[in-house]
């Protein structure tokens, strides 16, 4: 029994583990998906930001210088060189899509050449000269720093894009089979425990039957054994009970229908007219003595004496013995 329930329910317990095995699986690659978006594209949209936002803020010290803001000029530009480099180390350490590895090269290469330029430029004592090396080398190297980051940060945008679609398509389409799993799985387990309840609860309900006819009287009733387990076991008790029972029977039959005879006999040797009735009043013996008696009654046209059967009703209601 202990074994085919065990077998009853392992499908269950293994569909269990496998789509839990199933779900880890999943939520294992959706992690994975936002740990790239977070730790690889993110991580170049903030760096081509910071180089932006600091490219900015170098062309505007530059700019303030033009206009006599000199001091103030070189105190932003100062500040925000270590600010763009950083995010350039940043980015060139995380080139991770394709294109994105020119895109850094040419990020430093700019750089190179507007840091160049701004030496020069800030060692000019000559306005005009300034404003020269400004307009023709600096801005158009500053505008295409600009344009190039946010080429960096276009096509990481683009990648957290796909990543979120890819990510949210992973998701419907998990969520769709383990819908689907979990139906079938419903449907498995509905159908293992139909057969698990119906091999255990056959058995049972044909041995209440059997036990039922038992109990009226049918000992020729005979269980199924159709296992080895404890409910076979059972049944085979049981058969082996009932066969006792049609034993005992039998048995008990033939000392009564001895007894029977012997009393018959007896009771035919009496000289007095014996008679024997039944719960209904009918005579089920009678001896050669009352033959002879009902004989003669019948000859003279009457039964038993009204006093007679009035007597054996009383008896048959409780009343006293008459003699």
């Amino acid at each position: 029994m202990k074994r085919r329930i065990i077998l009853g329910l392992a499908p269950i317990f293994i569909l269990i583990l496998a789509m839990g095995a199933y779900a880890v699986l999943l939520f294992a690659k959706l992690g994975t998906r936002v740990d790239v978006i977070l730790r690889e594209n993110f991580r170049s949209v903030l760096a081509g930001q910071q180089m932006k936002e600091a490219s900015e803020r170098m062309d505007s010290g530059l700019f303030f210088s033009l206009v006599g803001e000199e001091e103030r000029g070189r105190d932003l530009y100062t500040k925000n060189l270590p600010v763009f480099e950083d995010g350039l180390q940043i980015e060139s350490d995380n080139v991770t899509l394709p294109g994105e590895d020119k895109l850094a090269a040419d990020l430093r290469r700019l750089h190179q050449g507007y840091s160049a330029g701004a030496e020069a430029f800030w060692q000019a004592d000559d306005l005009q000269k300034r404003r020269t090396t400004y307009f023709s080398e600096l801005l158009p190297l500053f505008t295409q720093i600009k344009d190039t980051a946010q080429e960096v940060i276009s096509i990481n945008q683009d990648a957290m894009v796909t990543a979120d679609r890819d990510a949210r398509e992973l998701s419907a389409r998990s969520t769709r089979h383990m819908v689907l799993a979990s139906l079938l799985g419903i449907g498995v387990a509905i159908y293992f425990a139909m057969r698990l309840q119906k091999s255990i609860l056959q058995p049972i309900q044909a041995l209440t039957a059997v036990s039922k006819e038992l109990g009226e009287g049918k000992l020729d009733q005979v269980v199924p054994v159709e296992s080895k387990d404890e409910l076979g076991e059972l049944a085979d008790a049981f058969n082996k009970m009932a066969a006792r029972l049609r034993s005992y029977r039998q048995t008990t039959s033939d000392q009564l229908l001895q007894a029977r005879q012997m009393t018959e006999i007896t009771l035919s040797a009496f000289p007095d007219a014996i008679l024997a009735f039944s719960p209904e009043g009918r005579v089920t013996f009678n001896n050669p003595a009352a033959n002879r008696l009902l004989r003669n009654l019948a000859g003279n046209g009457a039964g038993l004496p009204a006093a007679v059967l009035a007597q054996v009703d009383q008896l048959f209601k409780g009343g006293p013995d008459y003699l």
